[in-house]
C-alpha cells in the first residue's frame, strides 16, 4: 500500500485516525449522528476488505468478516434504539 501512495499515506492514516476517534466519541456520548457514521465507515471498510481480497490479500476477508459484523450489529433495533433517544 505504501508504494502505491508514497508520501501521502501518512494523510490517508491520519484521515482514517481523526474519522475512527471522532467516531469513538460520538459513540460513547451517544450522538444520533455517530450511528450514521458507524453504518457508512464500516461499511467503507467492508468494500475496502473486499479490495483487499480481489487484489489477493487473503487476510482481507477477517477484516471483511469483523467490518461487516459491527455494521449488523448496529443495524439492530435495540442499537438503533439507543441513539434515537
Amino acid at each position: 500500500m505504501v508504494e502505491r501512495f508514497g508520501s501521502a499515506t501518512w494523510a490517508f492514516l491520519l484521515f482514517v485516525g481523526l474519522v475512527l476517534a471522532t467516531l469513538a466519541y460520538a459513540s460513547w456520548r451517544v450522538h444520533t449522528w455517530a450511528w450514521h457514521l458507524t453504518l457508512l465507515v464500516y461499511g467503507v471498510g467492508v468494500m475496502g476488505s473486499l479490495w483487499q481480497v480481489s487484489v489477493g490479500i487473503e487476510q482481507g476477508w477477517v477484516a471483511a468478516a469483523v467490518n461487516a459484523a459491527i455494521v449488523v450489529y448496529a443495524g439492530t433495533p435495540a442499537v438503533k434504539r439507543a441513539y434515537r433517544a
